[in-house]
């Protein structure tokens, strides 16, 4: 009977910790606001700066300006595994306007929003003048909205369920959904996420706003954030 008892108790400790463990995940936000004052690889949970532009990123009247005048050029931030884990259920919200921008290819867009979620899998959420769309192969488009993008700044809610499908809201109204796909040269060899002008198939100008999402890895956010306070 104490046996039995034991084991009860164990049962129950442990069904304790998962969910506390599962509450603490779910409320890890990471935030990057450019009212801040900070660009988003100055944050505590970095990004990284991908560019090879001679005008690096700006901030201005509270947001962040993307301004490439070349095909040729990129500019984008990047998260990567260890610090955040995108194959989990996750929920991501990106504001920002598409300025201007042109695209020589029709597989492409001046701005985008990447998730890998596995290496060599993951998606890509388009955002092109007054249309969006995402990725289903690397030169496969998935079905298209056509949404204002260039007049105001949206907010881009993507949703993962954890399984590869992905749901795209544009101001709270849902407008697509889509699937990841492989490809190495898209989505490279380990998890992460990414915005801005990632491709030398198009340019343009854009502005971001705020970028939240909660696939923070809890272990590595505080050990960035122990680095920051040194």
């Amino acid at each position: 009977m104490l046996k039995s008892l034991f084991i009860q108790n164990a049962i129950a400790s442990l069904l304790i910790i998962a969910v506390c463990n599962t509450s603490l995940a779910a409320d890890l936000v990471s935030l990057w606001d450019p009212s801040s004052g900070l660009k988003p690889d100055e944050i505590s949970e970095p990004y990284e700066l991908i560019d090879n532009f001679t005008t690096p990123p700006y901030l201005e009247s509270g947001k962040l300006i993307i301004s490439n005048t070349s095909p040729s050029n990129i500019q984008l931030y990047i998260q990567r595994e260890p610090l955040v884990d995108p194959s989990v259920p996750f929920s991501v919200t990106v504001n920002m306007k598409l300025v201007s921008g042109v695209s020589s290819s029709e597989y492409r867009a001046p701005a985008a929003i990447v998730f890998t979620i596995a290496p060599s899998r993951g998606i890509i959420l388009w955002i092109d003048i007054d249309r969006v769309f995402f990725g289903k192969d690397r030169f496969v488009n998935g079905p298209v909205a056509n949404v204002d993008t260039d007049e105001a700044m949206h907010a881009y809610r993507i949703e993962h369920d954890g399984d590869g499908n992905f749901t795209l809201f544009h101001d709270d109204v849902e407008i697509l959904t889509g699937s990841a796909f492989e490809s190495t040269p898209d989505h490279g060899p380990v998890r992460r996420f990414a915005f801005g002008d990632v491709t030398n198939a198009s340019y343009g100008v854009s502005e971001w706003g705020a970028v939240s999402h909660n696939f923070i890895n809890p272990v590595f956010r505080d050990s960035f954030e122990t680095q920051a306070e040194q």
